[in-house]
């Protein structure tokens, strides 16, 4: 994703989603058996810090989710209304 970066930028995204990174017994990784290190499979902790320096350098950031419960504000952002009823 570091290469991708200016190309990224170009598109006008000063943001990237990271999938989960860590280590996991699933494919999808949202049941993380540790939050300690990067999973060695996605390149490891060196990687995450290349790519954190590399999007600091360009004014840019990360936003991650590594786990299966939403975040409170993201539930109510995506809840439906109460019923006027």
């Amino acid at each position: 994703m570091t290469r991708r970066l200016d190309h990224i930028q170009s598109l006008g995204a000063d943001t990237v989603y990271l999938t989960p990174i860590f280590p996991a017994r699933s494919n999808h990784r949202y049941n993380a058996s540790t939050f300690e290190h990067v999973d060695p499979l996605l390149g490891g902790d060196e990687a995450l810090h290349r790519l954190s320096g590399a999007l600091h350098a360009r004014g840019m950031a990360a936003a991650r989710r590594h786990h299966h419960q939403p975040h409170r504000r993201h539930a109510r952002m995506v809840s439906p209304p109460p019923s006027p009823t």
